[in-house]
């Protein structure tokens, strides 16, 4: 019984340290990310971005592409296709700044341009 308790631990181990699950492509963490954000910042407010008074009204992210890997400095770069409501009228395209730690945790995005 012990012997299986102690393999089962073993087991879990090797899953955890093998990052069984983890996503380790940051420009998919980062095409996540931002567009869970985006889509947070319309629905908390009508005006997310009050330094960027141009996206008002921009509430929805149509297209987003991420750079597959980092930078030795740990950036990458995103592509943003906005839009009012899914499709239709004017679109705008912006890029965007993505910063990762060391460990591949997404710290920050910024517009950049």
């Amino acid at each position: 019984m012990r012997a299986l308790a102690a393999a089962a631990c073993l087991v879990g181990v090797a899953i955890v340290m093998s990052g069984c699950g983890v996503d380790k492509n940051p420009g998919q963490i980062a095409v996540r990310t931002i567009e869970d954000d985006w889509e947070g910042f319309f629905v908390a407010s009508n005006d997310p971005f009050p330094s960027r008074p141009d996206l008002a009204g921009y509430d929805t992210l149509r297209h987003i592409t991420c750079d597959p890997k980092t930078t030795p400095a740990r950036t990458l770069t995103c592509k943003l296709v906005v839009g009012r409501g899914a499709s239709g009228g004017t679109a705008k395209t912006l890029h965007v700044l993505v910063t990762f730690d060391a460990q591949d945790v997404l710290r920050k995005w910024k517009f950049t341009g």
